[in-house]
Parts: C-alpha cells; sequence; structure tokens
C-alpha cells in the first residue's frame, strides 16, 4: 500500500494517471498524496456519480477539462 501512495506523489501537476483496485480510495494522506489525480484506465473519474462535482473541482483548478465524467489533458478545441 505505502508503494501506491508513493507513486501516487510522483503524478505531476496537470496530469493524471491510471491504476488498478481501490488502493487509494481510503487515503489518510491527502493532499500530501494526490490521489485524485489517478482515474479509472478509461479516464473516467470514479467513485460515485453524487461525488463528481467535488471530485472536479481540483482537476479544473489544475487546468485540465472534464467532459462526459472524462478528464481530458486538454481544454476541448473550439471549432472556427
Amino acid at each position: 500500500m505505502k508503494k501506491n501512495y508513493l507513486v501516487t506523489k510522483q503524478v505531476p501537476k496537470s496530469k493524471v494517471s491510471t491504476y488498478v483496485g481501490n488502493a487509494l480510495n481510503k487515503n489518510p494522506f491527502t493532499p500530501e498524496v494526490p490521489c485524485y489525480r489517478t482515474v479509472k484506465s478509461d479516464s473516467l473519474i470514479g467513485g460515485f456519480p453524487n461525488r463528481y462535482k467535488k471530485k472536479k473541482a481540483p482537476f479544473k483548478k489544475e487546468g485540465l477539462s472534464i467532459r462526459n465524467n472524462k478528464v481530458i489533458s486538454s481544454p476541448p478545441q473550439q471549432s472556427s
């Protein structure tokens, strides 16, 4: 478990990583270990739908966009 936290601490701001399982769902080291930067392998935020609004805030603060509850690395391009 400790290894998961050490690796998660290395995810830079404005970036996300994926993980398997739920080792981070009870992270006692928040905010030092930014577990919100880990998302499901399909880029979905994950967790319970009634918590999506709260979970989206840190991503938006770091400049990431969210579409259909999926994190995208850059804002969507506007077509001209």
